[in-house]
């Protein structure tokens, strides 16, 4: 029986979760791409060394290198303009209870449950209209993120 599939075949995802899920994982390997070219760095080997062994011209090595300088790990992830709606209700969800097990929210540690759970680099200000989508406002004073506090006395 050639041309026939001969074992079934289950959909577990919808089609907009499975390429979310290849979108992340393109995300993820360029990251590992990134970090070797930075490990090549910390191993001593001098830039154009480096770009030579993972394959990259020295231009985008010294713009990888600017990157990682400026803002770490967090600076290897790819910067794209993404839509204004980035997540759906089920992504927020997941966000928000990621952010209920820490004690200070800030951007920056948000910043970071995007790109563990989501494999997705946003500004700033993308940031913190997701803040204040889930309902958080800024306490200045302790330079962090609050839920607000609804109840009318």
């Amino acid at each position: 029986m050639v041309g026939k599939q001969q074992i079934s075949f289950k959909k577990h995802l919808t089609k907009k979760e499975l390429n979310s899920k290849i979108s992340n994982k393109k995300i993820q390997v360029k990251v590992l791409n990134r970090l070797e070219f930075i490990e090549k760095l910390y191993n001593g080997l001098s830039v154009t060394e480096a770009c030579k062994k993972v394959g990259i011209t020295n231009p985008t090595g010294y713009e990888w290198l600017k990157k990682w300088n400026g803002r770490g790990y967090f600076g290897l992830f790819p910067e794209y303009n993404y839509q204004k709606n980035v997540f759906d209700e089920n992504d927020y969800t997941v966000i928000n209870l990621e952010l209920l097990k820490i004690k200070k929210v800030t951007v920056n540690n948000t910043k970071e449950i995007i790109i563990d759970n989501f494999g997705r680099t946003l500004s700033d200000s993308q940031i913190r209209n997701i803040l204040k989508k889930l309902d958080y406002e800024y306490k200045q004073l302790l330079e962090e993120y609050q839920k607000k506090d609804n109840s009318t006395s």
